[in-house]
């Protein structure tokens, strides 16, 4: 085991409720909200791909964590 994999765990058990937060605090934010709310795009519209928008933010989240600089370019 490697000193990064008790990391990566925490994190993939954390990243499910980062997702849902994430979306939370962007719903929260007036501007944000009427834009998801409104928005014509189906692929990523959250009522439409629930667990398709929470894959996509646990991605990015990862990432932005874990990812090299490579990665986050």
């Amino acid at each position: 085991m490697t000193a990064k994999q008790p990391l990566v765990r925490g994190i993939s058990h954390l990243g499910f409720l980062a997702a849902g937060s994430n979306v939370i605090m962007q719903l929260s934010r007036p501007g944000m909200g009427y834009g998801v709310v409104e928005s014509q795009v189906d692929s990523g519209n959250l009522y439409k791909h629930p667990f398709k928008r929470a894959r996509t933010t646990i991605t990015y989240l990862a990432v932005a964590i874990l990812g090299t600089d490579e990665d986050k370019a």
